[in-house]
């Protein structure tokens, strides 16, 4: 894609029946765009990933579930304006991007637990779970993360985050990358606010030299509530 405005002014919801991904490679989304540039994706709308099925599938059995949005080896990207909701797994996953900007948006990760119990009950039966905490699920035990990027020049700014998990992950770059030198480098994550999350995080940097790497990330202005 090239040169591409995507507007969702609506609800968009997305298919919680698996047989609709039965030929899904791991690590891809619902909603995914590769190779593209100046793309832009706004609007007024919720994108819904409808995310509990996917959590008791993962809870149960284990379960290949798709990210809700994927960039991958992407120039010039802005997202605005939307909100997501209920990813099966990660919200929005950049990888080996570069040049840009997310504002304005919210991620929302709903904490009706009692319903994901229910769902447990139907599935393994009314007294399977036999009264024992230990084996009731956590919403924040699956992965919601809320922006994981991985590339080079990144902004994301005025955000509202309440996912149960990493609110913003940076990842290191990759010796495969295309965009961003193999290090993920020069982002500014500012003006955040979020509830329910685990903070603002850097993933793991292996040790040595010329390897996958995180450099130059400047996180300010993050206000977290009952983290």
């Amino acid at each position: 894609l090239k040169d591409v405005k995507l507007e969702i002014n609506s609800r968009l919801v997305l298919s919680n029946n698996f047989t609709d991904y039965s030929d899904f490679t791991p690590g891809n989304a619902a909603i995914q765009f590769s190779e593209g540039r100046n793309v832009t994706l706004f609007g007024t709308g919720t994108v819904d990933g409808q995310g509990f099925v996917w959590w008791v599938a993962q809870i149960l059995n284990g379960a290949n579930r798709p990210h809700l949005v994927r960039f991958h080896q992407c120039l010039d990207i802005i997202i605005y304006g939307l909100s997501f909701l209920n990813s099966p797994k990660f919200h929005i996953k950049l990888d080996d991007v570069a040049h840009v900007h997310i504002h304005d948006i919210s991620i929302f990760v709903d904490d009706r637990v009692e319903e994901i119990h229910e769902m447990l009950r139907v599935k393994r039966g009314v007294n399977a779970l036999g009264g024992i905490v230990s084996e009731i699920p956590q919403i924040w035990d699956l992965n919601t993360d809320g922006i994981d990027p991985n590339g080079k020049d990144v902004l994301i700014e005025n955000i509202y985050i309440q996912n149960y998990d990493d609110g913003v992950a940076v990842k290191p770059g990759s010796s495969s990358d295309k965009f961003n030198g193999a290090c993920s480098q020069d982002m500014l994550i500012r003006n955040i606010s979020t509830h329910f999350t685990v903070g603002m995080t850097i993933g793991s940097v292996p040790t040595g030299t010329n390897v996958p790497c995180v450099r130059n990330i400047t996180f300010t202005d993050v206000s977290m509530y009952q983290p």
